[in-house]
């Protein structure tokens, strides 16, 4: 049992175990990017078709709901492009600069 466990250890030292636990944390970062956009996407889609809220002063509360619901979805989508921009300059730094790589393209 202890030369699976001194194996795991090693392995976790390595560079590339190292690298690859980055890379997986950079790769959940853009997969919340890409889920707040398609939550954006999707609710401005679906309530454009509903444009009769937009039409009459009458629906004053149920337009400050929308309103206030887009601005919730567009702060969400924006905290996480933000997020994903600094991300990537630290993923981008750890792997490539720390480590003396020569960069190539990333794949996203």
């Amino acid at each position: 049992m202890s030369n699976e466990f001194e194996l795991q250890q090693k392995l976790k030292g390595l560079p590339g175990f190292k690298i690859q636990e980055k890379t997986e944390r950079f790769y959940i970062i853009k997969y919340i990017f890409d889920k707040n956009f398609d939550e954006v996407e999707k609710f401005l889609e679906s309530e454009l078709k509903k444009e009769a809220a937009f039409t009459t002063v009458q629906n004053r509360e149920q337009i400050d709901k929308l309103l206030y619901e887009i601005t919730r979805k567009l702060y969400n989508y924006i905290s996480s492009a933000f997020s994903l921009v600094d991300h990537t300059r630290v993923y981008f730094r750890e792997i490539y600069i720390d480590n003396h790589y020569q960069p190539t393209k990333l794949k996203i």
